[in-house]
């Protein structure tokens, strides 16, 4: 993909009113071919050749060179000197000013090519930090796609606009330091579930205090060359965290119950180990709101479980939910629709409730615009009926605190929950 990057600027007037305008140096420019190439990361990476910039050096007025000579005599040796760079192509034109006769005057100057721009601009050190990180993560997202047998996208804007945001970064890494990252994000493409410790992972020099340290680089990438591939996952490591996931049960049985207590937080190892059947429990409900746990009436046969977004794959642990109906019941957005997707592709049969269109029809009033839609919803895990819903929200969400209860209860009775009101 061809990207033109074309910067054009107007010197504004810093001078006293009638003064003409300001003569811009070399010094001048570098700053300002600087700022814009930090500023156009992505897009220079993705067509270096086609980054240009070219900007009028304000020639002064017969008038603002009588009164400034020496200011402007130095000026013009400036850009001589400059215009020896092969770099700089600096545009002459002449002037016939009175006594003075004849004066040849730098009026434009441009420079072509995102590494013609970081040499003159001093960034040279910095751009190729950038452009070697960016062409070695191109190759590895092309490995992982052809050992995938999967198609890499045409172009490789995802991994170019991983580099731009972490650009800072990625200047002051050391070399060997970002080969490891690399390593740790192909790994984490290559075994997207693995749920091992990361002091087990078998990369040289990874263990956990390298990943707290470098966990924002390794997100992004894999994320970017996740989506090069077409991969799902986006950022999630797929790695267990050490700590045993806790989740808050309701137990809306009243016969399931341990001495009448009705709300337990229960690591997913202990529960994936109760005798579910022994309990009554015939269906679950799992919520990806607290709130809307804590405000569920009595059910009989019913567990609810509260989600509390992607963390809720853990769940997948627990065996027994694969024996029983499983409901879920998210936001109406985007998010919503992916940690959806996401629990089924993890393996979790279930039926969504309450995030269809009809849902979103009734209470389209009380949509709000999404601040930042999901990334990764894997279409191909979502029903006709949620993929047109998530369709039609537009960009707009639906939190569950907004449905009404009265919907919200007469939904579970339909859906075959045994309301014990």
């Amino acid at each position: 993909m061809i990207v033109l990057v074309w910067l054009r600027y107007r010197l504004r007037n810093t001078t006293a009113k009638g003064a003409g305008r300001k003569m811009k140096s070399p010094q001048d420019v570098n700053v300002a071919i600087q700022r814009q190439l930090r500023a156009a990361v992505a897009s220079a990476l993705l067509a270096p050749d086609e980054f240009i910039y070219e900007v009028p050096l304000g020639v002064p007025s017969e008038k603002k060179a009588g009164e400034h000579m020496a200011e402007v005599s130095a000026w013009v040796r400036q850009w001589h000197q400059a215009s020896s760079q092969d770099e700089y192509e600096v545009e002459w034109v002449d002037r016939r000013w009175g006594i003075r006769g004849k004066q040849t005057l730098p009026a434009r100057v441009r420079v072509q090519g995102a590494q013609a721009c970081a040499q003159v601009s001093g960034m040279a050190r910095e751009w190729a930090s950038l452009t070697r990180s960016f062409e070695e993560a191109c190759v590895l997202s092309d490995s992982l796609c052809s050992t995938q047998g999967l198609s890499a996208r045409a172009d490789y804007g995802a991994v170019a606009a991983a580099v731009a945001s972490m650009k800072t970064r990625l200047s002051q890494l050391p070399s060997e330091q970002w080969r490891r990252v690399l390593a740790v994000v192909e790994w984490l493409a290559r075994h997207p579930d693995s749920g091992m410790l990361i002091r087990s992972l078998p990369i040289a020099g990874m263990d956990t205090k390298w990943l707290g340290n470098h966990q924002g680089l390794v997100k992004t990438f894999l994320e970017a060359v996740r989506e090069q591939c077409g991969l799902a996952g986006g950022s999630e490591l797929g790695l267990h965290s050490g700590h045993d996931a806790s989740f808050l049960t309701f137990w809306a049985e009243p016969a399931a119950r341990w001495q009448g207590i009705d709300l337990l937080d229960i690591p997913v190892s202990r529960l994936s180990r109760i005798d579910i059947q022994s309990l009554g429990i015939r269906a679950v409900l799992i919520c990806e709101n607290k709130q809307s746990v804590l405000a569920m009436p009595e059910m009989l046969g019913a567990l609810v479980i509260h989600g509390g977004g992607d963390r809720s794959r853990e769940l997948a642990r627990v065996t027994w939910l694969r024996s029983l109906p499983v409901f879920y019941w998210g936001d109406l957005d985007s998010h919503g629709f992916g940690i959806l997707s996401r629990l089924r592709a993890a393996g979790l049969n279930m039926t969504s409730i309450m995030m269809d269109e009809e849902t979103l029809r009734l209470f389209d009033d009380m949509a709000v615009s999404e601040a930042r839609e999901a990334v990764h919803v894997l279409e191909e895990c979502l029903t006709d009926s949620e993929v047109r819903t998530w369709k039609r929200l537009s960009g707009r969400r639906i939190e569950q605190e907004r449905i009404a209860w009265d919907y919200v209860l007469e939904r579970l009775s339909v859906a075959g929950f045994s309301l014990a009101l």
